[in-house]
């Protein structure tokens, strides 16, 4: 019984968690995890879910919401050997000082966790700074 439930959760963890979130999978299979990860053969959502899959990153579609976005915040801020509380504390002030969705997806970048096509990024740094010093925890 423990095998079975190791092995649904070991399927799990390389599948999106949310649509249009897909998760790192190896070789030749990312265009088949994109596929079915609900992206269109050839958009430039799919071409852009098939590099970041081949760089080893996950890939957050444009139409991914805040939950999801806050999600892959904490589990990369707590992966980065960060303590919990930390890692909450700095959600919760993000959120409560504004961050936007633009901002939130440029921190999971800027720590590696997904990837995004390079594009020029500009967005206001005065949440992130605020969060800094009231958690005294930095993450990314």
């Amino acid at each position: 019984m423990m095998l079975v439930v190791a092995l649904a959760l070991g399927v799990l963890a390389g599948c999106a968690t949310d649509r249009g979130v897909v998760r790192n999978q190896a070789g030749s299979q990312a265009e088949a995890t994109c596929a079915a990860g609900g992206f269109a053969a050839g958009s430039p959502d799919y071409r852009d879910c098939v590099e970041a899959l081949q760089r080893g990153k996950i890939y957050v579609g444009p139409d991914v919401g805040r939950s999801t976005l806050d999600s892959l915040y904490y589990e990369g801020c707590v992966a980065a050997n960060r303590p919990p509380i930390g890692c909450g504390c700095l959600m919760a002030e993000l959120n409560a000082y504004g961050l936007t969705d633009r901002g939130m997806r440029s921190l999971l970048i800027n720590a590696g966790v997904i990837w995004q096509p390079p594009v020029s990024q500009f967005y206001d740094v005065t949440p992130i700074n605020l969060t800094t010093q009231k958690c005294k925890l930095r993450y990314p």
